[in-house]
């Protein structure tokens, strides 16, 4: 006999013999594959879900990073405004102080106007008068001139 025969033999002579420790046997062996396979399943299963855990770590980390450069952006723009807030805030004082000065000059302006206003007013008619009589004095002196010339060129002709 050959060996495989005689192999067969004695596992089909074993297995007649002994078939409940071989049906034990081979329910340990099912069982281990199973549990081989759902530890393999569940190792993916976590290396995915570790992936899935790294790949949403790296966004809270960008989105942190994204948030830190919003505050800065905001401390910023805070500072500015509050340095835009205190210079608003000293304009208004300096105001505050110059305005009653341009209200005094403001009056002491018009008090000049008006004034200028009543002496104009007042003294028109002797400009007037002034004016007219200066202009018929011109007019008499400029006659007489032009009179004495034209005697002149009178007793010259002749």
């Amino acid at each position: 006999m050959t060996e495989k025969k005689k192999l067969k033999k004695l596992f089909d002579g074993t297995y007649l013999i002994h078939w409940k420790y071989t049906t034990i046997i081979s329910l340990i062996a099912t069982v281990f594959s199973i549990v081989l396979i759902f530890i393999r399943y569940s190792e993916e299963k976590l290396n995915s879900e570790n992936s899935d855990i790294k790949e949403q770590m790296q966004k809270v980390k960008l989105m942190s990073d994204n948030l830190k450069e919003m505050i800065d952006f905001l401390d910023i723009q805070k500072k500015r405004i509050t340095e835009e807030q205190l210079l608003l805030e000293n304009i208004q004082q300096q105001r505050k102080e110059i305005e009653p000065l341009l209200k005094t000059e403001k009056q002491i302006v018009r008090e000049i106007l008006n004034a200028q206003t009543k002496y104009e007013r007042k003294n028109i008619w002797l400009d007037r008068a002034i004016a007219f009589f200066l202009g018929i004095a011109s007019s008499m002196i400029a006659t007489l001139l032009l009179s004495k010339v034209i005697r002149k060129k009178e007793k010259n002709a002749e």
